[in-house]
């Protein structure tokens, strides 16, 4: 640097020592961005008066102090910049203030007035170009400024009417081409005076017609598969009433089969059920009624006994036999109902061989039909 080569090559011209410490004033000046450091001054006076010797000293010392004021300087840089654009920015909001309290109630000049067109380009151009600008763009987005609901009504009326206007040119552009589209395909198909109109839509056409046709298919494969089951069935419903029938008559030799025996064997075991229930009930009312007769029988004897007239009286003998003979009926009505059940079970199980002899009897006959 110039200063350290003026540093070393000093002499003890005093009009040199005073330029010296002129220019070290200048330059603690221009590194000192605050007033951090206030000794410069005072220092360049000291040295006008002091020798080649000790100016050397003190340049050396200077240097040294100058280069520490380097490094301090670039950490305050940053914050120095942001405090002096802070106080330009209260400055200029402090202004504003004043001149819009000034003009609080007055008509401004350009009320009513519209900008001209070059005026409107220029106002364009220079706000694309600040914001473009980086500074201008993180200024804006540190201090948000939001629309007001207003503002905001009309800006979304306006996009509306302009996109509106937009989509009818875009619709009525769809809608002329669709038409020239449609125009030229009639054209196509009906051809000029001596040619032959085209059938365009000949594979739907034949496309359609055969879905019918399989449709048609289809309902007439399913009547006749139900005609042919219902043919069916009826053939061999008559053909197992046939072998029914022969199967009752029998042979020649034979007798006649009761089919109907398990009906009637059922309702014979119901009616001796019936019977058999109401027959128990009437007994039970009997036993009853003895037993109550004997409770009566049985006091008076009792009072007979307490007055030593005991006598063993003919009604009594007849009670007697009564009560044995009710108990033999129980117990024969009892073996009865045994053996019409056993006789039921035979029956059934007859009646069950001879249905399943008929059904061996019909698969075989449709196997070789």
């Amino acid at each position: 640097m110039p200063y350290y080569r003026l540093c070393a090559q000093c002499s003890a011209n005093a009009v040199n020592l005073n330029n010296h410490v002129a220019v070290v004033k200048n330059m603690s000046s221009s590194l000192a961005f605050n007033r951090s450091f206030p000794i410069y001054y005072p220092f360049a006076t000291l040295q006008i008066s002091v020798g080649v010797g000790d100016a050397f000293n003190s340049s050396k010392c200077h240097q040294s102090k100058v280069s520490e004021n380097l490094i301090l300087g670039e950490d305050h840089f940053v914050g120095y910049i942001d405090s002096v654009e802070g106080i330009e920015d209260d400055k200029e909001r402090q202004r504003r203030r004043k001149i819009g309290l000034a003009n609080k109630g007055r008509v401004p000049w350009n009320k009513g007035k519209k900008h001209s067109a070059e005026t409107c380009r220029r106002i364009k151009q220079r706000t694309i170009e600040a914001l473009r600008d980086p500074k201008v763009r993180k200024k804006m987005s540190e201090h948000p400024r939001p629309h007001s609901d207003h503002i905001k009504a009309k800006i979304s009326s306006s996009l509306r009417s302009i996109w509106q206007e937009r989509l009818k040119l875009k619709w009525s552009r769809e809608r002329f081409f669709c038409s020239w589209q449609e125009s030229i395909a009639e054209a196509a198909k009906k051809g000029e005076t001596d040619q032959l109109e085209l059938e365009w839509d000949s594979y739907d056409k034949i496309k359609q017609e055969t879905v019918l046709q399989q449709h048609q298919w289809v309902v007439e494969k399913a009547k006749a598969k139900q005609v042919a089951k219902a043919s069916a069935e009826k053939i061999i419903l008559s053909w197992a009433e046939s072998i029914a029938k022969a199967a009752k008559k029998g042979a020649t030799n034979q007798q006649e089969l009761d089919w109907d025996s398990y009906d009637k064997i059922k309702q014979e075991e119901v009616f001796r059920q019936l019977q058999w229930a109401a027959e128990k009930a009437k007994a039970k009312e009997r036993k009853n009624i003895r037993a109550r007769l004997a409770q009566k029988r049985k006091e008076l004897q009792e009072k007979a006994r307490a007055r030593g007239e005991i006598q063993v009286t003919k009604e009594d003998k007849d009670d007697l036999a009564v009560v044995q003979e009710s108990n033999l009926k129980q117990r024969l009505t009892k073996i009865h109902v045994k053996k019409s059940i056993n006789y039921q079970h035979d029956s059934m199980m007859l009646f069950s061989s001879v249905v399943l002899c008929n059904e061996t009897i019909f698969c075989l006959s449709f196997r070789f039909m």
